[in-house]
């Protein structure tokens, strides 16, 4: 969920909906977040003590995702109303 607030905190616009991140950043999110999902179903994640978690957990992590990023923005659109500027 992480390499997918970072898109959110590069721009002042709103991302994936005005602005679209440059590619290497698009890929180096897709890849980190199939990293992060497929692990627990490898050998490396049992090793690890990992276990495998239900499909259903996906549906939570997507809306738990919105909030977050919905926080995110409107904390980033205060920033920017007190501040006048972006980062």
């Amino acid at each position: 969920m992480q390499t997918l607030i970072f898109n959110l905190v590069r721009t002042e616009k709103i991302p994936f909906l005005k602005e679209i991140s440059s590619l290497p950043v698009i890929c180096s999110t897709v890849v980190n977040s199939a990293i992060g999902i497929a692990v627990p179903f490898t050998v490396i994640g049992e090793i690890m003590g990992f276990t495998d978690f239900p499909l259903s957990h996906f549906g939570f992590l997507v809306v738990l995702f919105i909030g977050y990023f919905t926080v995110g923005q409107v904390v980033k659109r205060v920033y920017i109303l007190t501040y006048k500027k972006w980062l």
